[in-house]
């Protein structure tokens, strides 16, 4: 919410379509590509182990390493649960990769001037082991 929160300006930084960049802001993600625009902002980065948290917004940071360190803890577990009720080694899904890449994704649904004209989010899907 802090980083949707700041003007203009300071999220400009950020703003970017380059699918290589681990951290990016934009609008309508897929604005160039979709017969329908989404109304929404969103701030996503791309955690691995090359990620410099130096390229987190300084205004979010702690806050999204550290939502993201609960939530990998939490995805640990939740491999261990599943691999083991698939009759398969506790390790199994986090040995295959299963959790390699991770995408913390912000969204911010600013009010729409015309909302006669919205009628929500098209359909999409989350292609990854865990959502």
């Amino acid at each position: 919410r802090m980083f949707h929160e700041l003007d203009a300006e300071s999220k400009a930084e950020f703003y970017s379509r380059d699918p290589k960049k681990s951290v990016k802001y934009n609008s309508n993600y897929d604005l160039y590509e979709s017969p329908t625009a989404y109304w929404s902002d969103t701030i996503s980065c791309h955690f691995d182990k090359l990620m410099d948290p130096e390229e987190l917004p300084s205004v979010c940071r702690a806050e999204m390493l550290n939502y993201h360190q609960h939530v990998m803890t939490l995805v640990e577990m939740l491999c261990e649960l599943l691999s083991e009720a698939l009759g398969l080694p506790s390790s199994y899904l986090k040995n295959i990769n299963s959790t390699e890449s991770q995408l913390l994704a912000a969204h911010n649904y600013p009010p729409c001037p015309e909302p006669t004209l919205t009628l929500g989010m098209p359909k999409h899907i989350d292609p990854s082991f865990l959502t």
